[in-house]
């Protein structure tokens, strides 16, 4: 169970002609990267309630220790190797995050 203050870094993410906020959350005493929130989508869309379950979904599963590349390595990419889905930005969004912060 994490505490319920924890130390979180905010990230803004181009998506489509929309910007992502997501902020990533860490274990206070270990600094590991635990979770991550989303927002941006207008609120009550089919995108925002999409992008909620797929990182309360990835949160439990760091938590569990997936590590954020599983993730990654999970989602659909086009030609160029970019994400193709909201679940694709926000693992490559943690990716980033966590090789940042290591």
């Amino acid at each position: 169970m994490l505490p319920y203050r924890r130390p979180c870094v905010v990230q803004t993410v181009p998506w489509n002609s929309e910007k992502i906020y997501l902020a990533f959350g860490y274990h206070p005493e270990t600094g590991e990267l635990l979770e991550v929130f989303g927002d941006g989508p207008k609120a009550g869309s089919d995108a925002w309630a999409m992008l909620h379950d797929i990182c309360r979904s990835m949160s439990l599963e760091m938590q569990s220790g997936t590590p954020p590349e599983e993730f990654a390595h999970r989602c659909t990419r086009n030609h160029e190797d970019k994400p193709m889905s909201l679940y694709g930005l926000v693992a490559d969004a943690l990716v980033c995050e966590a090789h940042h912060e290591a």
